[in-house]
């Protein structure tokens, strides 16, 4: 008697463990997969309608940094700022007066490198005329008054029009 109880109850057993993983999603046999999806970064600290200003060592005003939101990244030491449009009104002797806008701006390296990305527009207002540079994205060394881009680009000057389209 005792052994039927015990091939019974074994075979119960064996079927429900049987019917048990025949049930189960194939997703519970599977480890757990970590590291697929990044997490999106969160701002430390943002603020509004900024209007910043850089002055020269003399107390002379570089250029006004001015975007409606602006985000600051601690763990990269960077800035986002939407809409950025960066501007110097020639106060340094020798330099023209500049306007930088773009859709959004990262700023790096403690204030020394500005990327622009999306509808880029520098406009440099000079004696001879009017320099127009359209791109998608840039980058902007403010110390040095130098822009880069590795994409196809317009610049208009009061003398020619350049178009640099990158074929494939």
């Amino acid at each position: 008697m005792i052994q039927q109880f015990l091939l019974v109850s074994s075979l119960i057993i064996i079927v429900g463990g049987f019917l048990l993983v025949w049930d189960s999603p194939p997703e519970s046999f599977m480890g757990k997969q970590t590291g697929q999806v990044e997490e999106v970064p969160v701002a430390d600290s943002f603020m509004t309608d900024i209007n910043s200003r850089k002055f020269a060592l003399d107390g002379t005003e570089l250029f006004v940094v001015t975007a409606p939101r602006v985000e600051f990244f601690a763990k990269s030491s960077t800035v986002n700022l939407q809409q950025p449009n960066l501007s110097s009104k020639g106060a340094v002797k020798g330099r023209d007066n500049l306007n930088l806008s773009a859709n959004n701006g990262v700023l790096s390296g403690n204030g020394k490198k500005l990327l622009l990305n999306g509808d880029v527009l520098v406009r440099i207002e000079g004696d001879q005329g009017n320099t127009v540079l359209r791109a998608d994205n840039l980058a902007y060394l403010p110390d040095s008054n130098i822009a880069t881009t590795n994409d196809p680009f317009n610049l208009q000057t009061p003398q020619v029009t350049l178009q640099l389209f990158l074929l494939q």
